[in-house]
């Protein structure tokens, strides 16, 4: 079935008017319709397909599917056989005493979905080698085989574009989001500042038509500087347009190089961070460090391949995750440093900073931290640290310069799972006051003090939310109200919902509304701890 799907495209990258990308929503039926959700979706992802889960209790059954007809076909007809084996091996489980049945046999399926998934991407890079070969050998393609399977990810994933996180500036009242209107899906897109008070367009301009898309699940693909004067919008594999905010204006173009391409045809997405500086650019394509004047789209020095530094040897080789995504090996961080870039390498517990001027490795910037660490980040001051372990789990590290480096708060998550969404809808970052971080996730924020780690602040609300976007403190969050991601995929177009976390305000208007101080009868209904006088007389 690999073998047939590489054929279909490579036939369909000869004709003149290709295969454009459909979509269709899958309904699944119970037993165990989480997993069922869960295989469709990885299988789905192998064979170039990408998924949305639709919000809202109507569509907890559904999962809509975005790709060509052929792998659209080939995704639904293994799905079909592989669920059936799967609900049949968890039939016949011999579980052990004492173990909850519906525990244990989704334990086993989650294993299932995990083996399947490591096999079918075996088979599709045997198959790509082998068309990869016979075109070689027969000249029947001007194309190799793993460019023309990157267009095809790269159109679907055009159909998802508008699920890139959008950015909260100006202290959360402006909106910057790729938007595309639902009711003229042949418009094209448009890059526009919004209004988050009215929803209300105060600026756009027309993105490029490009095939190039994002991988919808690059953090970066709009890039705001600190200053929110400018911002990085990648649109191509490795194209950015750099423009000025508020008026949106063009003032440069930058070309990196081009990010690797694997045998199954998916890009590495570029990754990309504004120096605090605000004017200055660093670019990571693949392993190779680029360095930008972002008004001017000159640039500022040589480009540096981190492989060549030899940095995280003896690592982990990274394979596809469990989610069946792949990830770059690499990862570019905001160097606190001036004239620096700031990089992990996937399974190195280490931070590595590298001078942008020599090309060579800071060694004496080099922060160790714990052995689970996959990647890392430190904050403004260099002092402190937020690092990712397997499982989606975030830990708070010290690493201050010449200290041994040392947790100070963790393990918290895990990240983006909870009862409706898994691996997405949570954000995070350092403030940039003294160590502050914030994290966004589930059912809560939570504000932690690593000047002193035993201090912390939480809002819980009373049910799991679909995070999309903050402010720089964290104290704006954008969330979707049908918990659809951004972009949605049911009635309500993943409606965005705008949330302060600013207690006083709250007090405010519920004072307005109420008119008077809570009787002891209306506390009854609310959760201990209120203070003795909310609305004084």
């Amino acid at each position: 079935m690999a073998k047939y799907g590489i054929e279909q495209a490579m036939l369909g990258d000869d004709v003149t008017e290709s295969e454009r990308p459909v979509d269709r929503i899958v309904d699944l039926y119970p037993p165990y319709v989480k997993e069922g959700r869960r295989l469709l979706a990885r299988i789905g992802y192998e064979m170039r397909c990408r998924s949305v889960y639709p919000g809202g209790k109507d569509n907890r059954h559904r999962v809509h599917l975005f790709g060509f007809e052929t792998d659209l076909q080939a995704t639904e007809v293994l799905f079909a056989s592989l669920r059936l084996q799967m609900l049949e091996g968890a039939d016949r489980l011999h579980r052990p005493a004492g173990e909850d049945a519906r525990a244990y046999k989704r334990s086993w399926m989650l294993g299932f979905i995990r083996e399947v998934t490591v096999r079918i991407s075996a088979a599709q890079r045997t198959a790509s080698a082998a068309a990869e070969e016979d075109s070689e050998a027969e000249g029947t393609s001007s194309r190799s085989v793993a460019l023309v399977l990157a267009d095809r990810t790269t159109v679907v994933e055009a159909r998802l574009s508008d699920q890139c996180s959008p950015r909260l500036i100006d202290g959360g009242k402006i909106l910057l989001a790729h938007v595309r209107r639902w009711d003229e899906p042949d418009s094209g897109e448009t890059l526009a500042l919004i209004d988050a008070a009215s929803g209300q367009i105060t600026s756009s301009v027309k993105r490029p038509e490009s095939l190039a898309a994002l991988d919808p699940a690059a953090k970066n693909s709009l890039t705001v500087n600190d200053a929110g004067t400018l911002v990085a919008d990648v649109v191509g594999r490795n194209k950015i347009l750099i423009r000025q905010i508020p008026s949106l204006r063009k003032v440069a173009e930058i070309t990196t190089l081009m990010p690797p391409v694997d045998e199954r045809g998916i890009g590495d997405p570029m990754t990309l961070t504004f120096f605090r500086s605000g004017d200055e650019l660093l670019t990571l394509s693949g392993s190779r460090i680029e360095h930008w004047n972002a008004r001017s789209g000159s640039r500022l020095s040589e480009t540096i391949d981190a492989r060549d530094l030899e940095l995280g040897v003896g690592r982990p080789v990274r394979s596809h995750s469990p989610e069946g995504a792949p990830g770059p090996e690499f990862a570019l961080n905001s160097p606190p440093h001036a004239g620096h870039a700031q990089i992990t390498v996937y399974g190195d517990p280490v931070l590595y900073t590298i001078d942008l001027g020599t090309g060579e490795e800071d060694k004496a910037r080099r922060v160790r931290l714990g052995r689970d660490v996959e990647t890392a980040i430190l904050d403004t001051s260099g002092r402190y640290a937020a690092a990712k372990t397997p499982g989606g789990m975030l830990e708070l590290w010290s690493a201050a310069t010449g200290r041994r480096p040392s947790r100070m708060v963790g393990p918290l998550g895990p990240l983006g799972s909870n009862d409706r969404f898994t691996g997405d809808g949570f954000t995070f970052s350092f403030t940039g006051r003294d160590g502050e971080f914030y994290v966004a996730n589930g059912s809560s924020v939570r504000f932690q003090q690593l000047s002193d780690s035993s201090s912390f602040e939480t809002y819980d609300f009373a049910a799991n939310q679909y995070f999309v976007a903050a402010t720089e403190d964290g104290k704006t969050l954008l969330r979707t109200l049908s918990g659809g991601g951004f972009g949605g995929g049911n009635g309500d177009r993943g409606r965005l919902d705008l949330i302060h976390l600013d207690p006083g305000l709250w007090k405010h208007h519920l004072c307005d509304v109420v008119g008077h101080d809570l009787t002891r009868d209306e506390r009854l209904g609310l959760p201990s701890g209120l203070p003795e006088v909310i609305c004084p007389a």
